[in-house]
């Protein structure tokens, strides 16, 4: 891909970002169930596109962008911010809450494969993982799962298992997702969003009331040496630039798996040594909150965009039936655990991290950004900083799961069914104690 290509992809999804919020602003529904500019944006370029009426067609490359843009958006997240007990206490209970529901996803996919594969005898062997690797990771993942299935000789049926049921997953995440944050807005579960009751409000629509204005940064370097924002998004980059070549460096001297971590954890790394010796050199003051949170909403949206956009709706399989039976019990148990046991738990923002994981742990992180959005319009929660603390110890801390369960699915599946309810039972009853009870 040239800059060219680049410039011209970009013409076109903010486009379509103008055309969400010019509809969301003339569409009264549109404003009452909270639907941000981005996803209406992206669900028009995705109907009018080849995949339905075929009016325009939607880049393919669109589909790249989220898996780019998360770096930028996850360093941002972390840079400038000031860890104190209370922060720690919320990538505490997060780090439970996630894992709950990472591996009570992983024991309710193999329980399922194995009971209907009684049923669909044609169902490939160890077949149920591939929910798991699909909701929970993503079309990425699948990829990683099926690679895994296929080294061991078990065909090549997961792959197509695995996109219908990613694909369902993101489908799922926003639809399902949006009628469980208007419930929550309406019954004053979101800390950032007020459920107002009529159309026509400055928080709804239209242009801010002038003592509801506020700036989008600050200019923290003279003008004369370099741009404010330039300055800001350049730090950034760096960050992103600096992780990932110090885990290029560790994985050809310590360990080859820090070569594949996801670069989502670039810019954290970087920003997790380079913030520290900034204050020590007490030039922290470089650093504008403020700015960089603006950079990445602006890559937010155009993700969002993006990600709707290129949503998959031609995979069909011979397997849907028990695919959607098996994608009922999974949603439901992530709902719950979202949805009951994270509002025993969270210490704080309980609604807009059960938003995050719900759309994270059925869709992919962007779906999961995309419903954070729709309760935290000012990106001021702390769900994405907790979520990008947690998914680097997971991935450092679970970096076998990939290898070890197909492996189980494919050789002794009660040990896969293992793995999933003791590490379900262990996060679980570790959370509870720890903070059950504890925060209200």
């Amino acid at each position: 891909m040239t800059f060219g290509t680049l410039f011209q992809d970009w013409m076109i999804l903010c486009v379509f970002l103008l055309v969400g919020y010019v509809l969301r602003e003339t569409i009264p529904v549109l404003q009452k169930i909270y639907l941000p500019s981005a996803v209406i944006g992206g669900a028009v370029a995705l109907v009018g596109g080849q995949q339905v009426l075929g009016i325009w067609d939607v880049p393919a490359s669109f589909s790249s962008y989220s898996g780019t843009l998360i770096a930028l958006i996850m360093t941002s997240i972390v840079w400038g911010v000031k860890i104190n007990r209370d922060r720690i206490k919320g990538y505490l209970d997060y780090l439970c809450f996630l894992n709950t529901v990472q591996f009570g996803q992983i024991a309710i996919a193999a329980l399922t494969g194995i009971g209907l594969r009684l049923i669909w005898k044609n169902l490939p062997e160890g077949w149920g993982l591939m929910a798991f690797s699909a909701y929970f990771g993503g079309h990425g993942t699948v990829a990683t799962y099926a690679g895994a299935f296929e080294s061991l000789g078990m065909g090549q049926d997961y792959v197509s298992i695995g996109m219908i049921e990613a694909t369902m997953g993101l489908v799922c995440a926003v639809t399902v997702g949006m009628v469980i944050v208007n419930i929550g807005i309406r019954k004053g579960e979101a800390r950032y969003v007020k459920y107002i009751g009529k159309i026509g409000s400055y928080s709804e629509k239209g242009v801010l009331p002038e003592e509801k204005r506020v700036s989008i940064g600050t200019q923290r370097v003279p003008s004369g040496s370099v741009n404010a924002l330039a300055f800001q998004f350049a730090m950034m980059m760096a960050l992103v630039w600096l992780g990932k070549n110090i885990f290029a460096v560790l994985g050809a001297n310590v360990w080859s798996g820090f070569s594949s971590m996801p670069n989502m954890l670039w810019g954290i790394l970087g920003a997790v040594i380079v913030w520290p010796i900034l204050c020590k050199l007490h030039r922290e003051d470089l650093v504008d909150k403020k700015t960089c949170s603006q950079i990445s909403g602006f890559c937010l949206d155009i993700l969002i965009v993006g990600s709707i956009a290129t949503l998959n709706l031609t995979v069909f399989s011979s397997y849907l039936a028990p695919i959607l039976i098996q994608f009922v019990v999974i949603v439901l148990f992530t709902i719950m655990i979202c949805f009951w046991y994270n509002k025993k738990i969270a210490a704080h923002e309980w609604f807009e991290k059960s938003v995050f994981v719900f759309g994270q742990a059925t869709g992919a992180t962007p779906t999961g950004l995309a419903l954070l959005r729709a309760v935290d319009p000012d990106s001021i929660c702390t769900a994405p900083e907790a979520h990008g603390v947690v998914a680097a110890v997971n991935n450092l801390g679970f970096f076998w799961l990939p290898v070890l369960l197909p492996t189980l699915a494919a050789t002794m599946p009660i040990g896969e069914i293992s793995v999933g309810l003791i590490g379900f039972a262990v996060f679980f009853i570790v959370g509870w104690i720890l903070f059950a009870g504890k925060n209200r």
